[in-house]
């Protein structure tokens, strides 16, 4: 039986050959290189925000308690992950394809966000113009929806605002005085 040798097939050698080994491998080095400076140049940020105190000298000047520090550090990471990425993808020279791809994703997605929160205005909407033409509410009336009851203290297209005896404020949803309010006095 003759012996094959497979480091001496011709396609293994035009494969070779071909420069598509050497591009993916520095590629790979690109990736790899990014990520590990990624780190390295975010805990470098985060321990230089941390030793000039940027959260304490925020919440001095504007009275928000912000961990600023900390988004910045993941916005400095993130970006080298993306540059690294980005200069990866190029060296293998499907950039322009990966982009238009992800492209397609980003769009996919903003439609789909956007029925998702026509799906929960629409109703809310509608169902506001309905109490508004009916006025089965009105404000300072004293209602009660499942378990929350009080003062109607806002009205408006989307939603009521009801205070309970508690003062605590409740926001709900227009949607759900079609099915779950039990209860209405107006004040007069």
């Amino acid at each position: 039986m003759p012996e094959i040798n497979f480091f001496i097939e011709k396609n293994y050698i035009d494969f070779l050959q071909s420069g598509l080994v050497y591009e993916v491998l520095v590629a790979l080095f690109i990736f790899l290189l990014g990520f590990i400076a990624a780190k390295f140049i975010g805990r470098l940020v985060s321990t230089l925000l941390k030793e000039i105190e940027v959260n304490r000298m925020i919440k001095g000047s504007t009275g928000i308690r912000i961990n600023f520090a900390n988004m910045i550090t993941g916005l400095v990471t993130y970006s080298i992950y993306l540059a690294s990425i980005l200069m990866a993808l190029s060296r293998l020279n499907i950039l322009g394809i990966a982009l238009k791809i992800l492209g397609v994703i980003v769009l996919i997605l903003v439609v789909f966000t956007l029925l998702l929160l026509l799906i929960d205005f629409v109703p809310n909407f509608i169902m506001g113009i309905f109490m508004r033409r009916n006025k089965k509410i009105a404000l300072d009336s004293e209602i009660r929806i499942n378990e929350i009851q009080g003062k109607v203290i806002g009205i408006n297209r989307m939603n009521i605002v009801v205070e309970n005896s508690d003062n605590d404020v409740h926001v709900i949803p227009n949607i759900f005085l079609a099915s779950k309010l039990t209860k209405v006095h107006s004040v007069k």
